[in-house]
């Protein structure tokens, strides 16, 4: 039989390399080095490179190989170092204290919530060890976990609770952020009631952190960490998955929480050679604001809702920290021009805050008269951003009326922005 070494010096081109010439034995090398409950018939069907079936008929759980493999080697060594910024705490987990509250929540899950293989439960917490704790128990008992950002609204939250159907959503009391506490919790039951589904269809489970004060829970629905995690025993078996069975939900559509099996329309891609379709980004419609991939459409849409605005285009602004940071121009409603400019910033700040949440960081904006569009009504955001990052651009012959531009760039510096496009 043929055999692939990769050595630990190999170099990453040496080894992509062998995992594209030789990819059957490849990833069966790759594959041995973890521990399956059985063994799989074929590493992948070649001829169905759509969807593969990796190690076909294998089973494995994902729990046992983070944590129960390695107890007997490394149970007293640490798992988790928790270095808290805001509450200036350090919190030190062995391996085998994760495995015991990992084992003890799989066993709250499954037998107090009747949580099967293939449910979903829904995580929304902040970095916090336990948020890891719910993870692993979820992959324990082969249930689905579907982990929400916890700087997102509760209107995001509660688009991905009506997508996903979560049997159970486990939160905590607050996060801590620089100067400000999030309510997880008030977040969490606004969430469930724009979601429309009852309190008895969608149980939670609460962490309180003690640096908080502890939640108000709702009886019939709510159940605290502590009580459930004291009133359970160990669950020290785990469940066996197929290879391919889903080990959790990741939305990836900006903010919007809707997965795209296939994308409309498409700005920035590419064809392979084997006929996939990679797609890169929409090309004027995502922001990175420190690793989290935005929709601008969305907070346009956000930002309308304050009522103070007609129309908006927003950009991606240069951040030497967070990559990008949202920047917006705006136009205001006819009886919003001689509006106390503070009075407009609170508003469309708190709605962008309440609707998308602090992972936007949008505090930036001016107000202008109009907006670049084209004889169809699209506004040209990338001439925006190149205007505002002193880039040069071409005027898109489609533009209804080119001298918009010259006024941008009068009011622009008049507002103090320098070194224009």
């Amino acid at each position: 039989m043929f055999r692939v070494f990769v050595r630990r010096n190999s170099t990453y081109a040496h080894v992509y390399r062998l995992s594209i010439e030789h990819p059957e034995q490849f990833w069966s090398e790759q594959a041995q080095k973890i521990f399956w409950f059985k063994r799989w018939k074929k590493v992948y069907d070649k001829n169905n490179l759509i969807r593969p079936l990796w190690f076909h008929d294998g089973h494995l759980n994902m729990t046992y190989n983070c944590l129960d493999r390695h107890i007997s080697k490394h149970g007293n060594q640490t798992a988790i170092i928790h270095d808290s910024a805001m509450t200036g705490k350090v919190a030190y987990v062995t391996y085998k204290e994760l495995l015991q509250q990992v084992k003890t929540l799989a066993n709250v899950l499954n037998k107090k919530y009747n949580v099967k293989k293939g449910d979903v439960v829904l995580i929304y917490m902040p970095m916090i060890p336990e948020a890891i704790v719910a993870m692993l128990a979820c992959a324990r008992i082969g249930a689905i976990h579907n982990l929400v950002f916890g700087g997102f609204s509760a209107n995001e939250l509660s688009v991905r609770i009506k997508h996903s159907e979560p049997k159970l959503l486990i939160s905590a009391n607050v996060g801590f952020e620089p100067q400000r506490t999030i309510n997880y919790k008030t977040i969490v039951d606004e969430a469930i009631k724009k979601s429309g589904i009852s309190n008895s269809a969608l149980k939670c489970i609460i962490f309180n952190r003690s640096e908080g004060k502890s939640a108000d829970l709702i009886s019939e629905r709510d159940r605290d960490w502590k009580d459930v995690m004291d009133s359970a025993r160990d669950y020290s078996d785990c469940e066996p998955v197929e290879s391919n069975h889903p080990l959790y939900l990741l939305y990836t559509s900006g903010t919007t929480g809707t997965p795209k099996a296939i994308v409309r329309p498409t700005d920035v891609g590419l064809r392979t050679e084997d006929g996939f379709i990679e797609v890169s980004s929409r090309a004027d419609d995502v922001l990175n604001v420190a690793g989290h991939r935005l929709s601008s459409g969305h907070i346009e849409q956000a930002i309308i809702e304050s009522g103070k605005v007609s129309e908006c285009a927003v950009i991606g602004l240069k951040d030497d920290i967070k990559g990008q940071q949202p920047f917006a121009f705006i136009v205001l409603n006819k009886n919003e021009e001689n509006t106390d400019p503070t009075e407009i910033e609170k508003a469309i700040v708190t709605t962008v805050r309440q609707e998308i949440g602090p992972v936007a960081g949008f505090k930036k904006f001016i107000c202008v008269k109009r907006l670049p569009k084209t004889r169809s009504g699209k506004t040209a955001r990338n001439t925006l951003t190149a205007l505002l990052d002193g880039k040069s651009f071409r005027i898109p012959s489609t533009i209804e009326d080119a001298t918009v531009y010259d006024d941008l760039r009068k009011e622009l510096s008049q507002a103090g922005y320098k070194n224009l496009g």
